[in-house]
């Protein structure tokens, strides 16, 4: 299954607890997501399906993936869960690929604690989805219970969505707060070279999960670092996700080497053949983001990060 390298391991547990072997793709250096060309790259004729994982509450151009999907018959999986409601050329996140998950995590755009969504517009696959979350049971029907399948007990609880149904309610008035929060700390930072933003494209209406600026020198990340702002660098550290040890060790359930047994052909991942990933970790440095910043807190980091690298800070209009 092809994998970004620059994901959660939420992201990964799912594909090796189906057995899958991941194969990962590189990533552009500045999104940190996957494009059409590198999931091409590393394509292989074992590749079963394309789990594309969209980043910082931007919605990538999956069209071209969603074509090569189709031309390979294989289905193409989007991991939204930082992208809610995130929109390209009027498309939303989740909504090109055949299924998608987001995730309702305590930190996402739309949160409540745990539990997540799940999105197609195939309705056998919304079967399946419905019987692997709750045993594999088939609910209302008559007599013995029917368990076709092997499902887990993912069930949501009611409370949890509850709050979710409350959150989103609001999401307009969320995606709007994110929105312009966002663009005010662009603006601030237009002026210092040292650091990189990523403001929106033209055709694209991001959610703005996280701030994610680039600062192409060590030095500047030391800055930031030293000045105790709230950026971590890379993502969720500054190595890919298949340096972890239970990726790189290769460590399956009971202590077997499952999934990659299965087809030992399978080479581990190279970091030559993954540029731009290590590329991305090496200069980005993330902030999660929240609708409750306001002008006054982004003025005040947008004045801190400027001072921190030694550049003035373009004046805000209060």
């Amino acid at each position: 299954m092809i994998v970004p390298p620059i994901t959660d391991m939420g992201t990964l547990a799912a594909v090796l607890q189906a057995m899958l072997i991941p194969v990962f793709a590189d990533t552009d250096p500045n999104t940190g997501m996957m494009t059409e060309t590198t999931i091409r790259a590393a394509w292989t004729e074992s590749c079963g399906a394309i789990l594309f994982v969209h980043l910082f509450g931007r919605c990538a151009d999956l069209c071209g993936v969603r074509e090569f999907a189709d031309a390979q018959r294989v289905p193409l999986v989007e991991d939204a869960s930082q992208a809610h409601f995130a929109e390209r050329g009027g498309r939303q996140a989740g909504r090109v690929g055949h299924i998608a998950a987001l995730s309702l995590q305590q930190s996402k755009v739309v949160s409540c604690g745990e539990g997540g969504i799940v999105v197609t517009d195939d309705e056998d696959l919304a079967s399946r989805a419905r019987l692997f979350q709750n045993k594999g049971w088939v609910r209302g029907q008559p007599g013995n219970r029917a368990y076709p399948v092997l499902g887990h007990n993912f069930r949501m609880s009611e409370l949890a969505a509850a709050v979710a149904l409350a959150q989103l309610r609001q999401v307009d008035q969320i995606l709007d707060d994110r929105a312009q929060s966002h663009a005010r700390l662009c603006t601030a930072l237009d002026g210092v070279q040292s650091l990189m933003t990523m403001p929106a494209d033209p055709d694209e209406l991001p959610s703005w999960w996280a701030f994610l600026v680039h600062a192409h020198r060590p030095c500047v990340a030391r800055a930031v670092a030293t000045a105790g702002l709230p950026f971590a660098r890379g993502y969720i550290g500054t190595e890919p996700i298949f340096r972890a040890d239970v990726i790189a060790k290769r460590r399956g359930p009971g202590g077997s080497s499952l999934p990659w047994s299965l087809n030992p052909a399978i080479p581990p991942p190279a970091p030559k053949d993954l540029p731009g990933s290590l590329a991305f970790l090496g200069s980005a440095l993330t902030m999660v983001w929240c609708e409750g910043l306001d002008n006054a807190d982004v003025d005040r980091l947008g004045q801190a990060l400027a001072t921190a690298v030694g550049a003035p800070a373009t004046e805000m209009p209060s």
